[in-house]
């Protein structure tokens, strides 16, 4: 819905404030819809936790937080630097380029979450998921790859190194599938939070460091190469890790 309503309504420059609208529009309604359903057909009730058990639930569930919360270090680090270092139009083809990767991130999300419950139920099939993950990432990223121009035409996005900021994100969209695949659905299938955790940490600080002299020096292709890095490093360890305790 949010989707068509942006190709609908915003039809020039002066409507961009509709999409922040229509942002926040969507996941209000995403949660009223939610909760209608919760109490109408799952008849839950709302009621008062004691504060012992909230803070149990904090402390308990903690590396998970960590997990969702800390990679916005390198994240956003990238486009703010990018903004201060470079100048307006950069920002906007990187965003434009990205808007596009961040797509597939959201599909492999999806996909994560929604083995997620069925990988905790039946953890033997686990390698017929990494398998399928692995195969849907490499179409997509070929096919990402493969349709560059008309991609760029449709984004009208107009800049020699496009392809090459392009390339390097999309490099990272593997990194990011192995993450999910060993870090979501192996590794904290197996309770081992603390090992995602740390490993989501050293990760996240390394392109927190990295984000100033990358785009210091290779501007928008540094924002491109630091969120990749850190994708790749998020999901390579992971799957070092589980590679050592399959050997």
């Amino acid at each position: 819905f949010f989707t068509l309503c942006v190709f609908i309504f915003i039809k020039k420059e002066s409507d961009f404030w509709i999409y922040s609208l229509l942002q926040s529009a969507g996941y209000i309604g995403a949660g009223l819809v939610g909760q209608y359903l919760l109490i109408k057909k799952y008849k839950l009730k709302f009621i008062f936790l004691p504060y012992k058990i909230i803070v149990n639930t904090i402390k308990t569930n903690s590396s998970i937080f960590i997990n969702q919360f800390v990679p916005t270090l390198y994240n956003n680090t990238s486009t703010f630097l990018l903004g201060i270092l470079g100048t307006a139009q950069l920002v906007g083809i990187y965003q434009a380029i990205l808007t596009i990767v961040n797509l597939i991130v959201t599909l492999i999300e999806i996909l994560s979450r929604v083995f997620f419950p069925f990988l905790n139920r039946k953890k033997d099939a686990f390698q017929w998921y990494k398998n399928m993950m692995l195969i849907t990432i490499s179409v997509l990223i070929i096919g990402v790859l493969a349709f560059n121009k008309v991609i760029f035409w449709y984004l009208n996005v107009n800049y020699d190194n496009a392809f090459w900021i392009l390339l390097i994100l999309a490099i990272g969209l593997f990194g990011y599938t192995l993450y999910n695949i060993f870090g979501l659905n192996y590794f904290i299938v197996h309770r081992q939070d603390k090992l995602v955790m740390k490993n989501t940490l050293f990760a996240s600080v390394l392109g927190f460091i990295l984000a100033y002299p990358l785009i210091h020096f290779y501007s928008v292709l540094g924002a491109a190469i630091n969120l990749s890095l850190a994708r790749c490093v998020m999901g390579g360890g992971l799957y070092y890790k589980f590679f050592r305790t399959k050997k």
